[in-house]
């Protein structure tokens, strides 16, 4: 709270303040219907059960609320293309390039809200107390640190493919070091800085520049304003898949190192789908060099 308040009024001295030139109403309706869309989902995949998934589906505690979900979905897209300011703009959804790149920030989300369960992993692998595998956290947070700065160096230098690229790639590594290999304090240490290195990556500037070119000037905050929508979105996804299986599964720390390996495979479509990304953009030109 005091960094908030401290940030608070660094914001109001030197943040711009002008106001829209023409302020529309506020789409209240469709922030209404995301909401109950996400929420619906979150829901729903939380009370999965992994191991028997079509019947998991079909029972009345799933169904009925993933239909609402569903409904409220597309109610949610009908009332973006009627809407005069509209939460999340239909145009944005032309660009392939923001279509990737939002597919991209989805992932990243998801393994982001994974990353929250580290600690637990580390209590019932090595026995620590919380607060000890709360510390035991340092290293991936420097490596975050650390990689976003060099992220976006080599932004500059390569472009934003080969950089998005090496952080998913990095991410898989780091994820499937966690489930797959026998716990140790060497691995552990391992894995959560190929994560770091990898996420500094995806949650940092090579995405956001992305975004910003293919938005163009007039849409560039409802361009940053998706890239935020699909990584809070992805959160939401992510906490709700990793409890769904952790839940479901005979032991605690299996069911981690199973969710662990299913964000991984969320990163690995996240690879494949960013092969569509342009190579290097200067800057100012579009990706067609208009």
């Amino acid at each position: 709270m005091p960094v908030a308040v401290v940030l608070i009024v660094a914001g109001l001295r030197r943040l711009p303040s002008a106001a829209a030139a023409r302020p529309r109403a506020f789409d209240a309706l469709g922030a209404a219907s995301l909401a109950l869309a996400l929420a619906g989902a979150v829901w729903s995949l939380n009370q999965v059960d992994a191991p028997n998934l079509p019947a998991s589906l079909g029972s009345k505690r799933i169904w009925p609320v993933l239909v609402v979900a569903i409904l409220a979905a597309a109610a949610f897209w009908i009332v973006e293309k009627r809407a005069s300011d509209p939460v999340l703009h239909p145009d944005l959804f032309r660009s392939r390039q923001l279509r990737v790149v939002g597919a991209i920030a989805l992932a990243a989300g998801i393994v982001e809200a994974g990353m929250v369960f580290l600690p637990e992993i580390a209590v019932l692998g090595f026995g620590v107390s919380s607060s000890a595998a709360s510390l035991m956290m340092l290293p991936l947070v420097l490596t975050l640190a650390v990689g976003a700065p060099i992220a976006g160096q080599l932004l500059d230098r390569n472009g934003a493919r080969p950089v998005i690229q090496s952080g998913l790639m990095l991410t898989i590594v780091g994820l499937a070091l966690y489930a797959w290999l026998p716990l140790n304090l060497a691995g552990f240490y391992a894995a959560g800085a190929a994560i770091g290195f990898g996420l500094s990556a995806l949650l940092g500037a090579p995405l956001r520049y992305v975004t910003l070119q293919e938005a163009g000037p007039e849409r560039r905050g409802a361009g940053q304003g998706l890239l935020t929508l699909c990584v809070s979105v992805g959160q939401l996804l992510g906490a709700a898949i990793v409890g769904g299986i952790v839940g479901s599964s005979a032991t605690e720390l299996g069911g981690y190192r199973h969710a662990l390996l299913t964000l991984a495979f969320a990163c690995a479509v996240a690879l494949v789908l960013s092969r569509s990304l342009h190579g290097r953009v200067a800057a100012g030109r579009t990706a067609d060099g208009v």
